[in-house]
């Protein structure tokens, strides 16, 4: 995906607000051996690279009179009652760069877990990667998991390129017993529908 961008000439608070009002996002670009500079990308550009790709996701951006570099976001700060971009930090990378990044861990097979209470403690891992080995996400299967049950950071199934940050103990999964309120509640139902039988 390929973001054009173009170098903002006046900079500070009413600089930015005026760019904002014009449908601008206004972008911090750094990187390693670079100096960092300051930029307008139109808004419904960012938000459309953001669904399409993610945080994690690599892009190329065009800044106007430049040369091309690959880059990808770092963080996305928003208005907190309109929901709309106030400011982003956009990272340039160099070829054969590792970054670190939180990549979220999604859990699959809950539905089919019948005792006990499944917990989602964890739900990011960081990891160290060059960026186009970065996954979307990591999945856990939960589905054979039975009371008691854990599955840890170091459970993951890394593919080559990829470096566990997170500590490989910590856990991101755990099946609990139901606790007392739950099983009466559970009695009750059950008692419930004997009676509509």
């Amino acid at each position: 995906m390929k973001i054009e961008a173009m170098r903002r000439e006046a900079t500070g608070s009413p600089a930015s607000r005026r760019a904002r009002r014009a449908g601008r996002a206004v972008a911090t670009v750094y990187g390693r051996g670079r100096e960092s500079i300051s930029v307008e990308i139109d808004e419904r550009t960012v938000e459309y690279a953001l669904r399409s790709l993610g945080m994690n996701g690599v892009f190329e951006l065009a800044i106007a009179g430049e040369k091309p570099l690959q880059a990808m976001f770092r963080t996305v700060s928003r208005n907190p009652v309109r929901g709309s971009i106030q400011n982003l930090e956009i990272y340039a990378l160099v070829a054969g760069q590792t970054v670190n990044v939180f990549v979220p861990v999604l859990l699959e097979g809950v539905e089919a877990v019948q005792q006990g209470t499944v917990l989602h403690i964890l739900q990011h891992v960081e990891i160290t990667a060059e960026p186009q080995n970065i996954p979307a996400h990591f999945s856990i299967d939960v589905s054979q998991m039975e009371i008691g049950d854990t599955r840890s950071a170091g459970d993951l199934e890394l593919a080559a390129g990829i470096e566990l940050v997170t500590d490989p103990d910590e856990t991101i999964v755990t099946v609990a017993a139901p606790t007392v309120q739950e099983e009466e509640e559970a009695e009750d139902g059950a008692e419930g529908a004997d009676a509509d039988a």
